[in-house]
């Protein structure tokens, strides 16, 4: 991931484009120590980056408070309702998340990849190509249409946790026939791995 970032900020740098860089740093008791690390070596490579918490995400991490200790309750959970009635979520139709297996994802706390529908690391990967497949389009879909049955989405949006399924066989594992901290202590080993080699 930190590769593919330095690369765009190259490219668009080199070609003179006017892109914005954002980054966001969602953080467990795990991640937190890594903060420092992110703001010396990567921070250049962004315009803005926000630090986040980590919450419970519609109840996504409550099974996993071994991993994530300090998971806040959800503050917004109220406003969240009025989703339902006249809004849509913005992390489907105008931004691109990727996890560190070189997954896309449509949403930033995806945690345990249940919204993944690219793979760059496929051979002849076209990014135009995978931001408009069948797997987003169809997720973007209902959401304008607010028919959220077995998507992990519907939790997020009511603040409830609700059964999901994933929307794409992109996992990495499967997560939901395995031991989910195992899931994710593996998810953590392929991270720390990752970070060790950009730095």
């Amino acid at each position: 991931m930190v590769q593919n970032v330095k690369s765009i900020y190259e490219w668009k740098n080199k070609n003179n484009i006017k892109l914005q860089l954002l980054g966001s740093f969602i953080y467990t008791e795990v991640t937190e120590k890594e903060i420092p690390i992110f703001r010396e070596k990567l921070s250049h490579l962004f315009e803005d980056t926000l630090f986040f918490p980590t919450d419970n995400q519609g109840g996504n991490n409550q099974e996993v408070n071994k991993l994530y200790k300090n998971v806040t309750k959800n503050e917004v959970a109220e406003l969240q309702s009025s989703y339902l009635v006249d809004s849509k979520c913005k992390m489907v139709f105008n931004r691109l998340t990727l996890t560190a297996e070189g997954y896309l994802t449509a949403c930033c706390v995806d945690y345990e990849n249940n919204l993944t529908y690219a793979d760059i690391n496929k051979e002849n990967f076209l990014l135009v190509d995978e931001w408009h497949n069948q797997i987003i389009t169809s997720l973007r879909q209902k959401h304008l249409s607010k028919k959220f049955d077995n998507v992990l989405c519907y939790s997020c949006i009511t603040g409830k946790k609700y059964p999901y399924k994933p929307i794409s066989n992109l996992r990495g594992e499967l997560a939901q026939k395995n031991n989910k901290t195992k899931f994710l202590e593996d998810r953590l080993k392929i991270h720390d791995n990752k970070i060790v080699e950009a730095l």
